[in-house]
């Protein structure tokens, strides 16, 4: 019991981990290590006086819980799926770890101030001394505990605080649906919605026919003006590109792998000179290009890209997008290219790839690039004829690398430099709170509680990429692997998955 304040109080107290040596003299240090917003719970490292033996370090969540109406809070620790925490923070390297199964604290009301009961299980790995024994020990520690709190708690009442105010974040205290947490996909949606809502307008009335040479098809041209800028790069009204050709005897599989594997495009693209990618972001993949233009005293541009990919399982089509982002006005110079590229923008680069008759499959591109070329030259006449050739040359270059690539896949020697190792992850982003080291055989080997946290961790669609694995039976290996782990989750009742 602490006379003279109120639960509130010694709630602010007790839940304010970070200042936890000021009470409990069984604690070396305390250390924040990350917050689990999902969860509402923070993660903490703390380093534990157990004598007689030497220190104890926990990585342990701290989760709490406020009723202020009926003056009943609760604070609780637990050092149970802390794997996260052990990979956020490192230990003294003296210290041996320990489990904190649990540690509550609740407060509440009492005729002349408030009761704490608290409860501890936890195992310090004191073997060969009994638990008998270091509770003896630790029985100082626990009044010394009591008396600490009660006058810090004291000191917290005088600060006057509210009936409501407390020294935690508010989100730890919010009540939230129990979901899986949400994959941030912004950029990805924001891009693919422009892509599709752009193939699906109705074309404008010019129109042009040009013949692909490598594979003898008519390709469809139509164009119109509309300023596009962005990406460091002045807005200017430049031709929008409408094209729409057939690739003979290809699948649409093939024509993506092709369009979405832009570490090799500028092997076979000729309007490439080269190409990076970087990294990925909300779904989306950024890249770098440098394309090489015609009619210009400086052909080079350095183009930043977001890329994103789509597949309707139900038509079988896909969806690439490619665009500038659109940032405040830089110099226009791109360091760190060929020489000091000049930057151009694209407004927006969308394909649209599905099955038709006779074993083909149609694509509809549309371009709408600023080449940032200024006053010199303008779009049209010359300009025009020149992009129209550039399109179909770019569709003939395309042809010639599906049927390459198909004729490597039915072969059977396709080799993994030829396909987009990242082209599942641009079609399905990975869920979030995925563990990039854990791996089906480490999972598979641990015991009862910790394989289920490893399992839900797991990057199922990075583990079952084939076109990323090397080694020979490496996929009928993890798949096995991973058909275990449904079996051992379906026989876990608890768990309900029905395979």
């Amino acid at each position: 019991h602490v006379d003279g304040v109120r639960p509130v109080d010694i709630f602010n107290v007790i839940a304010n981990a970070a200042n936890q040596t000021t009470w409990d003299s069984s604690y070396k240090r305390m250390s924040w290590l990350q917050d689990d917003l999902q969860a509402e719970a923070r993660g903490w490292l703390g380093i534990q006086k157990v004598p007689p033996v030497q220190v104890r370090s926990a990585y342990q969540w701290q989760v709490v819980d406020a009723n202020f109406t009926a003056e009943d809070f609760w604070v609780v620790f637990s050092s149970l799926k802390n794997r996260a925490l052990k990979q956020a923070g490192q230990s003294e390297s003296r210290a041996t770890h320990m489990k904190n199964c649990l540690t509550v604290f609740r407060i509440t009301r009492s005729t002349t101030g408030a009761k704490v009961v608290r409860t501890v299980q936890a195992n310090t790995h004191i073997w060969p001394l009994s638990p008998r024994y270091v509770a003896k020990q630790g029985l100082g520690d626990a009044v010394d505990l009591a008396t600490r709190l009660r006058l810090r708690s004291r000191n917290q009442r005088q600060q006057d605080w509210n009936d409501t105010q407390v020294s935690i974040p508010e989100w730890m205290l919010e009540d939230r649906p129990c979901v899986p947490p949400v994959v941030d996909t912004s950029i990805r949606e924001s891009l693919l919605e422009r892509a599709a809502s752009r193939l699906q307008q109705p074309v404008p009335s010019w129109c042009g026919q040009r013949r692909i040479r490598s594979s003898g098809e008519i390709m469809k041209l139509w164009r119109h003006s509309s300023p596009c800028g962005g990406a460091g790069v002045s807005p200017a009204n430049v031709r929008v590109w409408h094209a729409e050709f057939v690739v003979p005897t290809a699948s649409p599989s093939d024509v993506f792998n092709v369009l979405v594997a832009t570490a090799a495009a500028a092997r076979w693209n000729p309007l490439l000179h080269s190409t990076s990618v970087l990294s990925f972001q909300s779904g989306a993949r950024k890249i770098r290009e440098t394309i090489v233009l015609p009619l210009a005293a400086r052909r080079l541009r350095s183009l930043r890209l977001w890329q994103a990919a789509s597949h309707d399982l139900t038509t079988g089509a896909y969806l690439v997008a490619l665009s500038s982002p659109a940032t405040r006005r830089e110099s226009l110079l791109m360091p760190g290219g060929v020489g000091d590229t000049l930057r151009a923008s694209q407004c927006l680069e969308a394909y649209s790839v599905r099955a038709v008759e006779n074993n083909g499959t149609l694509v509809r591109l549309t371009s709408h690039l600023n080449p940032n070329f200024g006053t010199a030259v303008h779009p049209d006449g010359l300009w025009d004829a020149l992009s129209e050739k550039a399109l179909v040359d770019f569709a003939g270059a395309l042809n010639t690398e599906v049927w390459r690539l198909a004729g490597l896949r039915a072969s059977g020697s396709l080799l993994l430099d030829t396909v987009d190792s990242d082209a599942f992850r641009l079609l399905s982003p990975e869920p979030a709170d995925r563990n990039a080291s854990e791996t089906v055989a480490h999972t598979l080997s641990l015991d009862a509680e910790a394989w289920i946290e490893a399992f839900a961790s797991l990057n199922l669609p990075s583990m079952l990429n084939a076109s990323a694995l090397s080694c020979p039976g490496c996929f009928e290996h993890r798949a096995a692997g991973i058909l275990q782990l449904f079996e051992r989750a379906r026989a876990t009742s608890s768990l309900n998955v029905t395979i």
